[in-house]
């Protein structure tokens, strides 16, 4: 046996329309016209671009600052090497004594030169007595006959020189002589050998 059924209720209690209330604001299943609502992200995307912005300027202060990143009280740092002070001379306790370099000889000394003014004298004497063979025997054993020819194209009576001072070379000794010969006025050097360890001798004669 079949009940029939009544107009406006479809298996739902009686009086009670089928289905939830459909009204403007709640179509289908109560949610808003278009469907539920969609999310906001622009909270999100700020949240995002604030954080590159900090990660960027730290980099960027850590390349300029290397040593931004470390605290001034922070003991983790390694210190860079630092440069040792210059070590003092150091003072030579070597007991061998310095040598000091070999200097040439200013000259020669008093003796020397007045052994050179006597020997000129005595050379002098000979000329002015128109000894020439006495004067040449005065010569340096090794210089040859170089001053009995320059006594011979020098020298001619009457001469009359006078000896003057003497001034040292290296091994030479210059001495003056001034007067005159062949009648003519006139004045030149007389050379002296002083060689160590050797006599004194005659090397050469200038006359001017």
């Amino acid at each position: 046996m079949t009940h029939p059924q009544q107009p406006g209720n479809w298996g739902g209690y009686p009086g009670q329309p089928q289905g939830y209330p459909q009204g403007p604001g709640y179509p289908g299943h109560g949610y808003p016209r278009g469907g539920p609502p969609k999310k906001s992200r622009t909270g999100l995307w700020a949240g995002l671009a604030a954080g590159v912005v900090v990660l960027v300027v730290l980099a960027i202060t850590g390349f300029v600052a290397p040593g931004f990143f470390l605290g001034k009280d922070s003991g983790t740092g390694q210190a860079g090497p630092e440069t040792p002070p210059p070590a003092p001379p150091s003072e030579s306790t070597s007991d061998t004594p310095t040598t000091a370099p070999s200097r040439p000889s200013s000259g020669a000394s008093a003796e020397s030169l007045e052994k050179a003014v006597a020997l000129t004298r005595q050379f002098v004497d000979k000329l002015n007595a128109n000894d020439t063979k006495g004067a040449g025997a005065m010569k340096c054993p090794d210089s040859g006959t170089i001053l009995e020819g320059l006594i011979v194209l020098s020298i001619e009576p009457p001469t009359s020189l006078t000896v003057g001072s003497a001034t040292s070379g290296a091994r030479r000794i210059q001495v003056q002589v001034s007067g005159t010969t062949m009648g003519k006025q006139t004045s030149g050097t007389v050379t002296v050998q002083d060689s160590p360890g050797a006599p004194q001798c005659i090397r050469m004669l200038t006359i001017r």
